[in-house]
């Protein structure tokens, strides 16, 4: 399972993600990446995006999983 970190690089990086989301600001990302969790109000534009680039496992039920997984480490 990737990690959140590994999920927003997959994405394009924090700058990709951002603009995708509509943030004004990379460091937005950045700090979602250091604290390794995406706010939930996020996950449908992000399981959206990440199905447009071909990232098949991406699902509501990865994000959960991906978050618990970070929380346990």
């Amino acid at each position: 399972m990737r990690s959140i970190s590994n999920l927003i690089d997959d994405l394009g990086g924090d700058t990709a993600v951002a603009g995708v989301l509509g943030l004004k600001a990379a460091t937005t990302v950045a700090s979602w990446k250091a604290r390794k969790s995406i706010p939930v109000k996020h996950w449908p534009r992000v399981v959206s995006a990440a199905r447009e680039r071909g990232l098949k496992d991406v699902s509501y039920e990865n994000l959960v999983s991906m978050h618990a997984d970070e929380v346990a480490s």
